[in-house]
């Protein structure tokens, strides 16, 4: 309905101009075709009011715009060709003058379509053209030529009207899709701010509830740690932030952590086990695992990982002594008594000195099983074992094979006469009673002594010879010592 007020006031005053010079007749139906023109107009900025959400072809709606924008052109050249020639030149000058109004007045109304500006104002001005162009006289030749001048400016105003109105909504849809964009984007940030900020309480939430201990450390200095790290360590947050690993003395071995930064410097990880050191000073094993951020580059600091590991230490000690030492008496084992009895063997052989091997075992240790139940066996073995120990040096051996008998390595000797000496202490020690329960028990010893190199070159022939010399000496007189190169065996001093 663009132009449509204009339009409607320019035939009134046209009707009004014309009702009273032009038959009545041709006045009727030209304001009734007017009527039905605008009425036409009318229906149709209704129709494409409610339907204009709809997806429909809008190359319909425009066609049928511009057909009743031809229509409103066609009003007014029905009335340059049936109206206009009644009158007087009054009548002539009222009239070009509405024609001309309403023609210019279209450029701001229609020339949003150029098509539809020039089927609107062609068919308005050319009866004009062809009025004075039939007429007679200097001034209907100069009207003539002024129309003719006022339809190519009119045409020219309607086309840069047209560019400036396409310019204007040019500039209107980028700043809309500019307006778009920036909210999407505005929209995709707030998202992403979100997204990251529920990532970062998440990960907040695991590193807090950690049950290891986890720091950034860059430079050796560290930068933010859990409070698992915290109670590890037994120090408050505050003391840990800002402070560096070698100053906190957090690694027992000094240089093991300038080692694990050079690694970490390099680009390169680190794991393995590490005995730290508490605030308190006491100490505990961690498996230590250390990670670049950025192996790429290695300023940009490291995550470090500590793990308490001091139980399964313990126990994997636990297990290697259970399996090289008796459960009993915390001695060694056959196991460990073999791989201890090699190593003095491969000294004597380098140093060219003698080894000593005392095979003991107990006098009337059954009776007391038998008498007295196994719990006081069992009082009696660890008691032996701790004479046995107590009688020989630090760097000797002291083993228990199993049952009632115990063997004893003597290393590092110049003569054979030093064995019968610490046989005889032996025997000494083991014949005082021991309590049990208020009970003093009675046991003694026998002891076969083979020595290498006299008597055999290898540990297994020397234990045979040891057997040997203390099945001679039970057999014989129970309660002395013999050496596997003597027939006689020799009774306690």
């Amino acid at each position: 309905m663009v132009g449509l007020p204009g339009n409607v006031a320019g035939v009134v005053l046209a009707v009004l101009l014309q009702a009273t010079v032009a038959p009545t007749a041709n006045v009727v139906l030209w304001a009734a075709f007017a009527a039905g023109v605008f009425s036409a107009r009318i229906a149709l900025g209704f129709a494409f009011r409610r339907r204009a959400a709809q997806a429909e072809d809008l190359t319909r709606w425009e066609h049928r715009y511009l057909a009743t924008s031809f229509a409103s052109g066609v009003i007014w050249a029905l009335y340059g060709t049936f109206l206009f020639p009644y009158g007087g030149p009054n009548h002539e000058t009222a009239g070009v003058i509405i024609m001309v109004g309403l023609a210019a007045g279209g450029v701001s109304t229609l020339s949003a379509s150029r098509r539809a500006y020039l089927l609107y104002m062609l068919p308005t001005l050319l009866p004009l053209l062809v009025y004075f162009a039939t007429g007679t006289g200097t001034s209907h030749w100069v009207l003539f030529t002024g129309v003719l001048v006022y339809i190519v400016f009119l045409a020219g105003a309607s086309r840069n009207m047209h560019e400036s109105i396409v310019e204007g909504f040019q500039r209107r849809f980028a700043l809309d899709a500019l307006v778009a964009d920036l909210t999407q984007a505005q929209e995709k940030t707030n998202a992403a701010n979100a997204h990251l900020s529920q990532v970062l309480t998440e990960q907040t939430a695991i590193l807090e509830a950690a049950t290891v201990g986890i720091a950034q450390v860059r430079a050796g200095v560290v930068e933010k740690c859990n409070p698992r790290m915290h109670e590890l360590l037994g120090y408050a947050p505050e003391a840990m932030l800002n402070a560096t690993l070698a100053g906190l003395g957090v690694l027992a071995q000094a240089d093991e952590a300038a080692r694990i930064e050079a690694a970490l410097a390099a680009g390169q990880r680190h794991e393995g086990d590490h005995e730290l050191v508490r605030r308190d000073g006491s100490r505990f094993w961690c498996h230590i695992k250390a990670t670049p951020i950025d192996a790429a580059a290695p300023a940009k600091g490291a995550i470090w990982v500590f793990v308490d590991v001091q139980e399964r230490i313990e126990a994997d000690r636990r297990i290697r002594h259970l399996a090289h030492h008796d459960p009993l008496t915390g001695l060694p084992n056959r196991i460990l008594l073999r791989d201890r009895l090699a190593m003095a063997l491969a000294q004597a052989r380098r140093n060219e000195l003698l080894v000593c091997l005392l095979l003991i075992d107990l006098d009337r240790f059954k009776a007391i099983n038998d008498r007295h139940g196994h719990d006081a066996g069992d009082a009696v073995l660890v008691e032996v074992g701790r004479r046995i120990a107590h009688c020989v040096r630090e760097e000797d051996t002291v083993a228990r094979l199993g049952g009632d008998e115990f063997v004893v390595v003597l290393g590092g000797l110049r003569s054979r006469d030093h064995c019968g000496g610490i046989a005889q202490k032996l025997i000494a020690a083991l014949s005082m009673p021991i309590e049990h329960r208020g009970t003093l028990l009675s046991v003694g010893a026998s002891v076969g002594i083979a020595v290498f190199p006299d008597d055999a070159g290898d540990a297994d022939a020397l234990m045979r010879c040891a057997d040997a010399a203390m099945y001679r000496m039970k057999v014989g007189s129970a309660g002395g010592f013999c050496y596997f190169a003597e027939a006689v065996p020799r009774p306690p001093s």
